[in-house]
């Protein structure tokens, strides 16, 4: 049967429904060990200063013809937030403690992993290392023209191994 079951899990709707039918599965399964994997793809963010938070400061330049353009420039005086890098680390602490709320009232303890890089080879290749038995994957919440174009992380998970998968909706 499944003794060692990895769930991908981004935090989505999908991947908690996942999460959710992993927890079931392993309560089912006496001594069988459940992964939770949760792969970062480092995104970098930017933010709009709010209107709010923007005072003109005047500019004098050179222009062409040697005179002065004189002109005013915003300046953000918003204090700046935190480094991209520690807006990606909660990102993943937030998705590693929801899914902690969705496991630890079913009585299921699992082991944390967190991925970094391509989604798909992260998960096989991992799973693989480890012996998985079963990947468990929520479906693409993508529509069938961005299925078409750019695939689904459940479909080319499906693909790229010869592990069993389920695939939850």
């Amino acid at each position: 049967m499944y003794n060692k079951i990895l769930v991908a899990f981004d935090n989505s709707e999908t991947s908690r429904h996942a999460l959710e039918r992993a927890g079931q599965i392993c309560s089912a399964i006496e001594n069988s060990q459940l992964t939770v994997v949760h792969v970062n793809k480092e995104r970098a963010l930017t933010t709009t200063p709010s209107i709010q938070g923007v005072r003109d400061e005047y500019v004098s330049l050179p222009r062409i013809d040697a005179g002065v353009f004189t002109g005013s420039m915003p300046v953000d005086t918003v204090p700046k937030r935190e480094n991209t890098h520690q807006i990606i680390e909660d990102s993943v602490d937030t998705a590693i403690q929801h899914a902690k709320q969705i496991l630890e009232p079913l009585g299921i303890k699992a082991e944390y992993q967190v991925l970094d890089g391509h989604t798909v080879d992260n998960i096989c290749g991992f799973a693989e290392s480890t012996d998985t038995d079963l990947i468990i994957v929520g479906s693409s919440e993508k529509s069938a023209f961005k299925k078409f174009f750019l695939g689904s992380v459940s479909e080319d998970i499906m693909k790229s191994t010869d592990i069993d998968i389920l695939i939850v909706k």
